[in-house]
């Protein structure tokens, strides 16, 4: 191509598509592209995993088939998030209590907002299945996310 081919919208669309179509992108600007993604949620306080009830009835080693209710707190400085995983559903409980929003990432596949009660409870349905992570959104506290989480 040579000339203003980028002034066609005929030709840069027809450029777009071969380049959308290559197989042959280079690892480097693979991970270059990993690595911006992985900024986006920059802003929110990373909540890390304080409990888990699998890994505590592992343990323990008493009881011999997995308890009905799962329980995961994350937490950060401010915030803490208390999940009960369900049959149906996630429970999930904000502390201190606050309003706000949270919004479930499955990673792939279409993200889910649900609300936050002034009481600081929410509840996500259908439960997720795979790995997913919760951005918490709250007027007082800020923003948190929580790592990976896999059911």
């Amino acid at each position: 191509m040579t000339g203003q081919w980028w002034s066609d919208d005929d030709q840069l669309l027809a450029a777009l598509r071969r380049a959308l179509r290559e197989e042959d992108i280079p690892a480097k600007v693979i991970q270059q592209a990993k690595d911006a993604y992985c900024w986006l949620g920059v802003d929110e306080d990373l909540a890390s995993l304080a409990y888990d009830s699998d890994d505590a009835d592992r343990l323990v080693g008493v009881r011999t088939e997995a308890a009905p209710l799962r329980t995961l707190i994350f937490a950060t400085e401010r915030l803490t998030i208390e999940l009960q995983v369900t049959a149906d559903a996630l429970h999930g409980q904000l502390i201190p209590p606050q309003s706000g929003e949270v919004e479930l990432d499955p990673g792939e596949g279409e993200r889910f907002q649900a609300n936050i009660d002034p009481l600081g409870a929410f509840v996500l349905k259908p439960r997720p299945s795979g790995m997913f992570r919760l951005y918490c959104r709250s007027a007082e506290d800020g923003s948190a996310m929580t790592t990976w989480i896999t059911l």
